[in-house]
């Protein structure tokens, strides 16, 4: 045999055992896959999901957010957190001065408009039944003029998130004197040091409201409410502004738009499972899933927290919700959790199922 075809037969061989290792590859590699989807798994029981369906009409929104902020305001377990932003502060000058003397006003107007944010209540976690003029959360019906409903959402990569919640949005068409009087007078105050207040008065030209809300529960998690302004002042220079003021006998006319973002926390006592049934394996320790809410500055002594099992010789739960699972069983086994604080009894359930087989996931 020439040495050539010595060479051509060295090569097929090679290339012949690449292809078969090539092969028993894929072959294993089919041989797993098929293996592992083949195994049997345990699918958890399908659940119920939110206790509401998501709001398909305005009267039926409208009535909803209406029902739950009945509720909050109805209840005495509920901490509020509220806070106020002010931004938009730019004065739009409408006068018979200089440019010098607009930049004055301006001068003035912006020193004062950092204050503006102290003019609105801003207080953390006061239980709502505690609280002094708490926010108003909703308006008639009659002056929504939009709305929204939507389950979860969508972020900048375009993945569904947030699906344990419900977003609604209502536009109002704001009321005739739908602002705080108070507020506008102490505008007037904060301006009167360098300004000469002759006449002001205030519209609100746009009210929007964000209910965020947790659709397992029904209870509203956050709520904002923009409103946008407009201040309309008759204005002159004070005599702390003498040159000015002297040379002027007409009044500025000051157009002052604003905009408020009060931004209103519910926090809820209580305790309740995050998931309606789990499954484990004998041999598991695990923390339940549990949410467990009570004041920040409560102590052990202030709250009762039980755990019990309808079979506590599968089962069994430390005083911090900590399960081992002690044998396999046959049967589910019920988990019930009580929480007692400030008058008040929560309870939950939990079914837990013990298997030996792979848990079935939604990943």
């Amino acid at each position: 045999m020439s040495k050539s075809k010595k060479n051509r037969s060295k090569v097929f061989l090679l290339l012949l055992a690449v292809v078969l290792l090539i092969g028993a590859c894929f072959g294993s590699v089919g041989l797993y896959v098929k293996f592992e989807l083949g195994k049997p798994k345990f699918e958890l029981p399908e659940t119920a999901q939110s206790v509401s369906a998501l709001p398909e009409t305005q009267g039926e929104v409208y009535n909803y957010i209406s029902g739950l902020c009945e509720k909050v305001y109805g209840a005495d377990n509920i901490e509020e957190s509220v806070k106020t932003e002010v931004g938009g502060l730019d004065g739009d000058l409408k006068t018979p001065f200089s440019n010098s003397d607009n930049a004055v006003f301006k001068y003035i107007i912006n020193n004062a408009s950092g204050t503006f944010s102290g003019l609105y209540r801003e207080y953390d976690g006061v239980k709502v039944s505690d609280a002094e003029n708490p926010p108003q959360l909703l308006w008639s019906e009659s002056l929504l003029t939009d709305w929204s409903a939507s389950w979860g959402a969508y972020n900048d990569a375009g993945e569904f998130v947030d699906d344990d919640r419900y977003f609604i949005h209502l536009s109002f068409d704001p009321a005739e004197n739908e602002y705080n009087a108070d507020v506008l007078s102490e505008i007037t105050k904060l301006l009167s040091p360098d300004l000469i207040i002759e006449n002001a008065e205030v519209e609100t030209k746009e009210l929007q409201v964000d209910f965020e809300i947790d659709r397992f529960t029904d209870h509203i998690l956050h709520v904002n409410i923009t409103r946008r302004y407009e201040v309309g002042l008759s204005v002159n220079f004070s005599e702390k502004y003498a040159a000015l003021f002297s040379n002027n006998e007409s009044s500025a006319l000051i157009t002052l738009p604003y905009k408020t973002n009060e931004i209103i926390s519910f926090n809820y006592y209580g305790a309740y499972f995050t998931k309606p049934c789990i499954a484990v394996k004998k041999g598991d320790v695990e923390t339940l899933p549990a949410s467990v809410t009570v004041k920040n500055d409560a102590s052990k002594e202030d709250y009762e927290l039980i755990f019990e099992v309808s079979d506590p010789q599968v089962i069994e739960i430390d005083e911090d919700g900590v399960m081992s699972v002690l044998k396999n069983s046959d049967s589910s086994v019920n988990v019930t959790m009580t929480l007692v604080y400030e008058g008040h009894t929560y309870t939950d359930d939990l079914t837990v199922y013990i298997t030996e087989l792979e848990v079935e996931t939604d990943g």
